[in-house]
């Protein structure tokens, strides 16, 4: 990767973390029910990986072929979502294929929600998030994409314990050590 791209990734990455915070610290913002846990982030921050561009990987979403679902436990709690499947996400991590099931799509991206070998070690248990925007035009169809996983942001019960949000499937379990993206915040920590 020549410096250029490698400049241009890290400041898209700093003009992320910096919407990011905004997003979880306004008032009217994602924790905005959760003053608690709006003034936890506020005082104490998010702890995150150093910006690493060996974690922007070359990926692949596809479209599922037949309509689905996905049954997945929910976050400390005994409870299961079903979830609607959109498709896969082909990407290689440490020298390894993995195709990750992506379940979400609010607005114009999707959600893809993994694991790795840092869950519930040095980053928060129950998995990170990585946005991947819809491409101009994009009606459903495969493309090709930039996976940065140092946008990797904890999922909303790393956040507040009032949010019971929905685990990852194991199929979307990276064996590797991701050393990017967002870690377990102190308040969480005693978290399982």
């Amino acid at each position: 990767m020549n410096t250029t791209t490698t400049d241009d990734s890290y400041r898209s990455w700093q003009r992320f973390r910096a919407d990011w915070w905004r997003t979880i610290t306004a008032a009217d913002g994602l924790f905005g029910y959760d003053p608690v846990a709006r003034a936890r982030i506020e005082r104490l921050g998010v702890p995150a990986y150093p910006y690493d561009p060996a974690w922007v990987l070359p990926a692949r979403f596809e479209p599922a072929t037949e309509a689905g679902t996905l049954d997945l436990q929910i976050a400390h709690h005994t409870g299961i979502k079903s979830v609607f499947r959109y498709g896969t996400v082909d990407v290689t991590v440490a020298g390894r294929e993995y195709r990750l099931q992506v379940y979400s799509a609010p607005g114009r991206e999707y959600h893809l929600s993994f694991r790795d070998a840092t869950s519930g070690h040095t980053t928060y248990p129950g998995g990170w998030v990585v946005f991947i925007p819809f491409p101009d035009g994009h009606r459903g169809d495969g493309f090709d994409f930039t996976l940065d996983l140092n946008r990797a942001v904890n999922g909303p019960r790393g956040y507040s314990e009032l949010t019971a949000c929905a685990l990852p499937p194991a199929t979307n379990t990276i064996d590797a050590a991701v050393t990017a993206g967002e870690q377990i915040t102190s308040w969480m920590r005693a978290t399982p």
